[in-house]
């Protein structure tokens, strides 16, 4: 899987390289997936940029039934979805049939699914692995 823009805090051009990997390599994607993973991969940037000090890698991987990505940050710090939070990561939670995070000493990554199958609605929370 190719790499994602050096400049991955250019939202414009991420969600541009992500579109041309999931054609590449899904081409049978719909469009209403190719927006909701866009959608969801933005969100995750955006919050790696803001609350995360930096954005250090993007990391997109695709199976058979499944689309995966993972945003790693310079904040160890867990990212917050409660009520009173932002709106991003409660959009993570609805465009993404799971997601979660995981910490490090120097950052962490939180990550998102999809399935490229459609399986029934997606779950809503926050599911730590």
């Amino acid at each position: 899987m190719p790499s994602p823009p050096r400049g991955a805090a250019d939202l414009g051009e991420t969600r541009r390289w992500f579109r041309s990997v999931l054609e590449r390599h899904h081409p049978g994607a719909s469009a209403d997936l190719a927006d909701d993973a866009a959608l969801v991969l933005g969100e995750l940037v955006t919050n790696a940029v803001v609350h995360g000090h930096a954005c250090r890698a993007v990391t997109v991987g695709l199976t058979a039934d499944r689309l995966r990505m993972e945003i790693d940050d310079a904040n160890p710090r867990l990212a917050y979805a409660g009520e009173d939070a932002g709106l991003g990561l409660r959009l993570v939670a609805r465009g993404a049939a799971r997601w979660g995070q995981r910490c490090g000493p120097e950052g962490k990554t939180v990550w998102a699914e999809l399935p490229l199958r459609q399986a029934g609605p997606p779950s809503s929370g926050n599911q730590r692995v």
